[in-house]
């Protein structure tokens, strides 16, 4: 699901778990996942996600922010 558009766009180092890649991932339960948001309180979490790891680096945990800020610019 990700490895063509990366290969595409000539990510070299995304769009596969593998060694020395970068990895952006998401743990999911999928029996519990639900979007909590509504239109009145719009910034409220999902419920269900476990873990969501950016480039490498776990930066959510036990539904909250790991306060690591991974985020990056993706330059061909």
């Amino acid at each position: 699901m990700s490895s063509m558009p990366a290969r595409r766009l000539g990510l070299k180092d995304r769009g596969l778990i593998k060694k020395g890649f970068r990895a952006d991932v998401v743990l999911i339960d999928r029996d519990r996942v639900i979007d909590n948001a509504k239109f009145a309180d719009p910034q409220k979490t999902a419920a269900g996600i476990e873990t969501a790891w950016a480039g490498g680096t776990p930066v959510w945990e036990n539904g909250n922010t790991t306060g690591k800020l991974r985020g990056s610019v993706l330059k061909r």
